[in-house]
């Protein structure tokens, strides 16, 4: 039933006519004032989210960089929502990155997806040294130098990010997702998966490497709901992260089962 529903709604066709930045800009004009990311006590409305991810953008674009891969390795946060952002508003195309994983598996992606570099939030030299590395910081920083430069319309074709696989099986295989089939996804989610409404709150668990985190990140921000993004001791906390639930007021979360188990029973 529910993938009769996405299949055959009228909207679809009209959605997959747009781009990640088209639909994130009618959220920014319908919801400028509201919260779109939260993390402690950091909190980012849309409009800044907009203002943010542009500087990046722009950037980006001053680099020579729209239409190539770049990797990003960030610990979850308002920071690479806005990275992320601004990379597709930019026309280009990111790629997570775990530094953790072995230097084997990171160098083959760094090959496979022909990165032309990685963003970070702090340098890290040893780990895919053959790529230039950016801080998000120095980036932001630099923006202000390229404040004047336009950026380019994105086609709703065009590649957004490419994920890969765990490699379990094998080496690693890339899965290039476009533009529009990110919008159609936040439209499922908003209509269907989650019935999610702008003055709802969706908790961020999942790492950037995982499917999750883009329901998560794009479900909630091309909707107009927020974003609340647990952190790293937050998420290592069942207690913390049962605390962060209670205290947000979170309606939807994306959590394995398995780690719900060790949670300490509330009703929420």
């Amino acid at each position: 039933d529910y993938a009769e529903k996405s299949l055959h709604h009228p909207q679809i066709d009209e959605l997959s006519q747009q781009s990640i930045p088209m639909c994130f800009k009618q959220v920014v004009a319908r919801r400028g004032e509201a919260i779109a990311l939260r993390q402690g006590d950091q909190l980012i409305t849309y409009k800044e989210l907009d203002r943010l991810s542009d500087q990046v953008a722009r950037w980006v674009v001053a680099q020579g960089l729209t239409g190539k891969t770049i990797g990003v390795s960030m610990p979850r946060s308002p920071e690479v929502v806005i990275t992320l952002y601004g990379l597709m508003k930019a026309g280009a195309i990111y790629v997570p990155i775990d530094e953790e994983h072995p230097k084997e598996r990171l160098h083959f992606m760094a090959k496979d997806a022909r990165i032309s570099g990685w963003i970070t939030a702090k340098p890290v030299p040893d780990v895919l040294h053959f790529i230039p590395n950016w801080m998000f910081q120095d980036i932001l920083t630099e923006s202000a130098a390229f404040a004047d430069r336009i950026l380019p319309e994105i086609a709703p074709s065009q590649y957004a990010y490419i994920l890969f696989t765990s490699g379990t099986t094998g080496q690693p295989k890339g899965v290039i997702i476009r533009h529009n089939q990110v919008v159609v996804m936040a439209w499922n989610t908003k209509e269907n998966a989650f019935q999610l409404r702008e003055e709802d709150r969706f908790l961020s668990f999942a790492s950037l490497n995982f499917g999750a985190s883009i329901v998560e990140m794009f479900g909630s921000t091309l909707i107009g709901a927020q974003l609340v993004m647990a952190t790293a001791q937050e998420k290592k906390d069942p207690e913390a992260l049962v605390a962060l639930l209670e205290q947000a007021a979170i309606s939807y979360m994306l959590i394995p089962p398995a780690y719900l188990a060790y949670c300490p029973y509330r009703e929420l």
